[in-house]
């Protein structure tokens, strides 16, 4: 897993879907603020930050929907809506892209 997808996922479970937007679109920015001498194709970067977001959202609605809450860990019963919201982002940022 690469580290923005730990730190979004982190975000979901303690600030719910929209926290995590949040995260997402900033991590996703960050390439284009971070480091513009890489040469970063302006509408790449733009297309993948959708994707992120996008992905981001449909997590956090799938993961709202199965009962997980904001920094609510009732492990086992967390354990579905977690890995539900996981296969979901993958599934919508593989369609995306």
């Amino acid at each position: 897993m690469p580290p923005s997808f730990v730190i979004i996922f982190s975000a979901l479970l303690l600030f719910g879907p929209h926290g995590a937007t949040l995260v997402a679109a900033v991590g996703a920015l960050t390439a284009v603020f971070g480091a513009p001498e890489r040469g970063h194709p302006r509408m790449q970067v733009f297309a993948d930050a959708v994707a992120v977001i996008v992905a981001t959202q449909f997590a956090g609605i799938a993961y709202e929907a199965l009962g997980g809450g904001m920094g609510d860990f009732n492990w086992p019963w967390s354990g579905l809506p977690i890995a539900v919201s996981i296969i979901v982002y993958h599934l919508a940022r593989g369609g995306i892209a």
